[in-house]
């Protein structure tokens, strides 16, 4: 496989052997790779310029050969700034990077979710900085000698800020599982296929979608009001979206097959 001029971003960035990074990238037409940026740790100025290129949250084209899982990569060219992240925003664009890692196979080609991802990328800078004066909120394109994981921190600056991230965040759960093939049906009964009842108490089937709670019930219970929110996109009531949280964790767990996700645990951990 060769390829020249490709959309990516770093989901992930791991070293490699001595002087290289094995990176996991979501691309526009080839879907999520692996490739191995060779010789970017050293410490020449030309290793310092590609490593500060392969920055997280920053859109790229790239190029890359290779045969198998994994690919080499070739040709870097950073297409935008790089998010000055700090904080929760920091730690939910993690989530999204990693949910994207785990929940998508290689080489399977997706242009919906590249777009999406970029558009919550978009979505996450307008919170975290919707007017930035010169300078803030958004990298330049200098190299960072500390490496490609260094960066200022952002602030967040009105006060519905982290409801607006924490919407973000649902918004991409809802549309990430639709965009792999399990679009949920939120604001009908899955059962009957009526709409929802606002003094009928539910929960969310991962694999069909919303039906009447019942006691033996594996999922979260949820009101028809906090289903329905989730199913568009204006934002919620701080309320709503604190019923929401616990439903999304559950669906993502569901299609990890039960597992956990790091980013969960270091969230924890910082807000402790």
């Amino acid at each position: 496989m060769r390829f020249e001029d490709e959309p990516a971003y770093v989901l992930e960035a791991r070293p490699y052997r001595e002087t290289s990074l094995l990176l996991e990238l979501l691309t526009s037409s080839q879907g999520r790779l692996a490739v191995v940026a060779r010789g970017v740790r050293g410490g020449s100025r030309s290793a310092t310029a590609r490593r500060a290129a392969l920055e997280p949250f920053r859109r790229l084209r790239i190029g890359a050969s290779g045969r198998g899982d994994v690919l080499s990569l070739g040709a870097i060219e950073s297409e935008g700034p790089v998010l000055r992240l700090a904080g929760a925003p920091l730690f939910s664009a993690w989530y999204v990077n990693e949910l994207v890692h785990r929940l998508t196979g290689r080489g399977d080609p997706a242009p919906s979710l590249f777009r999406r991802y970029a558009d919550w990328l978009g979505e996450l800078g307008g919170i975290v900085s919707p007017s930035p004066p010169t300078g803030q909120g958004i990298a330049d394109e200098r190299p960072s000698s500390q490496g490609p994981w260094a960066r200022p921190a952002a602030t967040v600056p009105d006060a519905r800020a982290d409801d607006r991230l924490a919407w973000s965040l649902r918004r991409f759960e809802r549309d990430l599982i639709g965009l792999l093939g399990y679009a949920l049906v939120l604001d009908e009964d899955c059962v009957s296929g009526r709409p929802l009842v606002d003094d009928v108490v539910y929960c969310l089937d991962p694999e069909h979608g919303a039906r009447p709670w019942s006691p033996d019930s594996p999922w979260p219970r949820a009101s028809a009001q906090v289903l329905r929110a989730w199913s568009g996109d204006g934002l919620p009531t701080p309320d709503q979206l604190r019923q929401l949280k616990p439903l999304a964790r559950a669906l993502v767990r569901h299609y990890l097959g039960g597992g956990e996700l790091r980013a969960w645990r270091l969230a924890a951990q910082w807000r402790t």
